[in-house]
């Protein structure tokens, strides 16, 4: 169920140290590392790192394709499925809409009912996904969240 899901993984949040990555659970500690990431998740370890540029244009372009949002941050997962569907071609924006929902999925939720739009601004090449290293940049994203 859905709430079973929710506290599982509030469970892991509150078992995660970030530096080194770990789980604590009870007296074990779990080290995580890019290969468990794989496995578990199934994202590629390519060889580049992820970049990102600023693209304010981009997320604002997204939102008014996506939604007459009153501000440029107030696309919903919802638009964002509406939009992928509509589209007819596998273009840059069906690309793009759907590497920010799955952000969004597996990644950099939001704690708003908003998307969190970081991925619109990734530099890489969306045909190419495989040659980045997605494990390192969820781990280092858990990392930088966890940071007080």
């Amino acid at each position: 169920s859905k709430e079973y899901l929710v506290e599982i993984s509030a469970f892991l949040l509150s078992s995660f140290e970030p530096n080194p990555p770990v789980l604590r659970i009870n007296e074990s500690i779990f080290e995580i590392n890019e290969e468990d990431v794989r496995e578990i998740m199934g994202s590629p370890i390519g060889e580049q790192d992820i970049v990102f540029v600023e693209r304010t244009d981009v997320i604002k372009s997204l939102a008014n394709n996506l939604t007459r949002a009153k501000h440029c941050y107030q696309v919903t997962p919802s638009d964002l499925c509406k939009a992928i569907t509509a589209n007819q071609a596998v273009d840059e924006e069906f690309k793009l809409n759907f590497i920010v929902l799955l952000s969004n999925a597996l990644i950099e939720g939001s704690s708003t009912p908003y998307v969190n739009n970081n991925m619109v601004q990734f530099a890489g090449d969306i045909d190419n996904y495989n040659i980045y290293n997605w494990c390192r940049y969820l781990i280092q994203y858990l990392q930088e969240q966890f940071v007080v």
